[in-house]
């Protein structure tokens, strides 16, 4: 049986999810993909840390880069330029690369396409342990992708799980932080931006465009009050990242979403991932699963691996599409100070929004718009704000 050797760089909780599952899973792997999957060398920041491990050590990702025996090169060191430029190294050097960097591949992922002479698997960098890539690229492939939408941070769910239940929302981070679901510096998860990116390389896969993200909202300005009001309307607020089209037109939004309780994203809880897909033949798909963790992603840098050694040679490059990014009309969710009917009717209309439905909770006046644009939305809030009025809106889910 042939063997191929792999060099990893990083080794931190991922990468010794890989090692754990090579090693464990050994004779299985080789079985299912027809050879021999063998770490040859990595590569890590600090040599003094105690490792027990079959392969060699390195602090110099060019001992992995320049080693002609090496067939494969893992990337699992994150950052952006530095991880570009393994990216370009190793497939220069004629070596199939596999990463589960997302905010690499959210930048650079068409310039590594047009440089590959062999494969390249990034089924890790979106949905951990979720195949949404492969089944974009493979399983769904003889679909034309209608809409997609993914709850796929965990750190932000379970922040918003947390303050459904009565915490406040710096309390659910320190949680989330205390059991290991949030980075010191958790930024990037609670603006949205971890999303964004791994909505625009699902974007890449499924419209086949270099993506343009129409609107980008995170977590930090929910409140307790909104996820209690959602509750009693039949909703629960998750941190959506979607994408529709329909025929030349395309959004792609990352934004709090209120979500029928009935719905499959609705139910996807704590730091899971859950991803919905509708193609024109297949209809509407669902995925579940963990979204993020050590074997997890490992998992999905196996099946990376596995899928290189069946086929190294590159994915056909992608004819590039290009659209006219809109705004997607959509049913919103309002919180206003106290103000009668017919003043909310009326600033309403004074911005070409109906009004569908009005209560008023707690002191607070809630209203359910009828279908309309976010651009349309964010002025109504301004013309509240200016008045010295508390006002918040939420888009509120719905397929096509």
């Amino acid at each position: 049986m042939r063997t191929l050797n792999i060099g990893i760089i990083g080794l931190g909780c991922v990468g010794m999810g890989v090692v754990e599952i090579l090693e464990r899973n050994q004779t299985w792997i080789a079985q299912r993909c027809g050879c021999l999957l063998q770490i040859r060398k990595g590569v890590v920041r600090d040599l003094s840390k105690k490792r027990t491990l079959s392969f060699a050590l390195s602090d110099c990702v060019e001992d992995i880069l320049k080693d002609p025996k090496i067939d494969i090169v893992v990337e699992l060191m994150g950052g952006v330029q530095d991880a570009f430029s393994v990216a370009q190294r190793a497939l220069q050097n004629n070596k199939a690369f596999v990463t589960a960097n997302k905010a690499m591949l959210a930048e650079y992922y068409h310039p590594l396409q047009r440089l590959a002479k062999k494969a390249i698997g990034f089924e890790a960098s979106v949905g951990g342990g979720l195949p949404i890539v492969n089944a974009l690229k493979e399983g769904l492939g003889a679909n034309q992708i209608l809409f997609l939408a993914g709850i796929l941070n965990g750190t932000s769910n379970f922040i918003l799980d947390q303050m459904e239940l009565g915490a406040h929302f710096t309390q659910a981070l320190q949680q989330a932080q205390a059991l290991g679901y949030a980075e010191a510096d958790p930024s990037l998860d609670l603006s949205g931006e971890d999303s964004a990116h791994k909505l625009s390389i699902l974007a890449t896969l499924a419209f086949h465009t270099q993506p343009t993200l129409n609107y980008l909202e995170g977590i930090e300005c929910i409140e307790s009050i909104d996820l209690q009001h959602a509750r009693h309307l039949g909703y629960r607020i998750k941190l959506l990242a979607s994408a529709w089209r329909c025929g030349q037109s395309l959004a792609l939004v990352v934004r709090p979403t209120l979500i029928p309780q009935a719905h499959f994203l609705a139910q996807v809880d704590g730091v899971m991932n859950g991803m919905v897909i509708i193609g024109d033949c297949v209809g509407e798909t669902f995925f579940y699963g963990a979204g993020a963790g050590g074997l997890a992603s490992a998992s999905a840098v196996v099946s990376d691996l596995m899928a290189v050694a069946k086929n190294p040679n590159p994915a056909p490059p992608l004819e590039t599409l290009t659209y006219n990014y809109t705004d997607m009309p959509h049913a919103y969710y309002l919180r206003l100070d106290p103000l009668d009917l017919t003043s909310i009717v009326s600033i309403l209309n004074t911005h070409a929004i109906q009004l569908d439905s009005y209560q008023v909770e707690h002191n607070q006046v809630i209203c359910i718009t009828k279908p309309t644009t976010q651009d349309r939305v964010q002025k109504v809030l301004h013309h509240f704000q200016q008045n010295h009025q508390n006002a918040r809106a939420l888009a509120i889910y719905e397929s096509p």
